[in-house]
């Protein structure tokens, strides 16, 4: 037993790093790398306002997929952009401020 918990056995050293190796290998599945661009992911996750890389990821892969299928984005409002209160266009930027 433990001296510092009492009542829990540790667990062998060799399962533990038989467990943190499947734990690691699960976790880099879903890693990306950026290589040399890290500075530049940042800066632009930072510029957006997004507080996570994943918030950033997936306004960029929304943003992809609405320019390569345009028509699935919403057609120009015909009266002008500022009709109902909305100005800024068609080509701003959402605010992508979020809070989760």
């Amino acid at each position: 037993m433990d001296p510092g918990r009492p009542g829990r056995q540790r667990a062998p050293d060799c399962v533990r790093r038989q467990k943190r190796r499947e734990l690691d290998a699960r976790r880099s599945k879903c890693r990306i790398r950026l290589g040399g661009h890290l500075e530049q992911w940042c800066r632009l996750k930072e510029q957006l306002g997004f507080a996570l890389h994943s918030q950033l990821a997936k306004f960029l892969l929304d943003r992809s997929v609405a320019q390569k299928n345009p028509q699935n984005t919403p057609k120009k409002n015909p009266m002008g952009s500022c009709a109902g209160g909305r100005c800024g266009g068609q080509g701003s930027l959402p605010s992508p401020r979020w809070t989760d």
